[in-house]
């Protein structure tokens, strides 16, 4: 379980920088080209590191994806639900890194009782993949795990290295402060199983969401953004609701003082939040075509 890992899509964009006073704006909603697969991992010397200074990417090449096709009737399989299949592409996209798979017991320990990874770097919420003790038993360790979204379909691998057992109530108490079971992070603890798989993944490929597919924009591509566009600082809002006034004074309240803007909106499970996903994104789009297309 990771923290925003209810978010099955990672952003929706926009860019403003603040090349004239008042900030003017230099681009709306920002189109995604087509994917290109990056280096199993890659640095960021000319901007800010990623977290633990190396910017992860666990998607397959064409060859592994094939590799693994071939492999995945053979494979033992397990489920995930929208939860975690959103964590399993956000540590392929970097998004959770420096993490390269669900976190083993020593991280899972340490995170829980100190907010740190087991290599001192700070990170405050598990990201694990938690299964019954009947999905658990018969997997080996050291074999490739097969790993099926909540349609069935077959969309990773998990290497696994490690199966332990955890303390819900544990975790719940200091991850989120309370035991109560109307929490919903508390909820999600309790509901999942009682055994967690640990080790890298593969991201079979990165699909495009339907949904909004033009503003979906991965790590890579969004520090690619700012490079281009020559930004050295760059602020993020990140909104679950449809924007405000309150969000539209603290935006202009930022671009006073930095190059670009980073606009995210957070979107959850598609069943349950379709309407306020639409919502938010047509808010968003109307704030930036009505306020900040009159400013400069």
């Amino acid at each position: 379980m990771g923290w925003g890992s209810d978010l099955e899509a990672q952003s929706a964009v926009l860019s403003f920088s603040n090349t004239s006073n008042p900030p003017c704006l230099v681009g709306s909603f920002l189109a995604v080209n087509s994917k290109e697969n990056l280096k199993i991992a890659m640095t960021q010397p000319e901007s800010i590191a990623p977290h633990g200074g190396t910017l992860i990417n666990r998607i397959c090449t064409p060859e592994q994806r094939s590799e693994f096709l071939d492999k995945g009737e053979h494979l033992p399989r397990v489920l995930l639900d929208a939860r975690t299949f959103s964590d399993l592409e956000l540590i392929a996209i970097g998004g959770f890194s420096p993490l390269t798979g669900f976190m083993g017991q020593a991280d899972y320990n340490r995170v829980v009782n100190e907010m740190h990874l087991s290599g001192g770097l700070p990170w405050a919420i598990p990201v694990t993949l938690s299964v019954t003790e009947e999905v658990a038993t018969p997997l080996k360790e050291g074999s490739l795990i097969r790993l099926d979204d909540f349609s069935g379909r077959f969309v990773g691998v998990l290497e696994l290295t490690e199966k332990y057992t955890y303390d819900k109530v544990h975790e719940a108490l200091l991850v989120y402060r309370t035991n109560e079971e109307k929490h919903p992070g508390v909820q999600v603890v309790y509901n999942q199983g009682g055994v967690n798989l640990a080790g890298n993944i593969w991201l079979l490929q990165r699909d495009t969401d339907v949904r909004f597919p033009l503003y979906q924009i991965d790590p890579a591509e969004s520090r690619q953004l700012f490079k281009d566009k020559g930004w050295k600082t760059i602020v993020g809002f990140q909104t679950r609701n449809p924007i405000h006034r309150a969000h539209e004074y603290i935006i202009k309240c930022a671009l006073e003082t930095v190059d670009g803007l980073f606009c995210i909106h957070l979107w959850g499970q598609p069943k349950k939040m379709i309407f306020q996903q639409m919502c938010g994104c047509a808010a968003m789009k109307l704030c930036w075509n009505i306020t900040f297309l009159k400013i400069g």
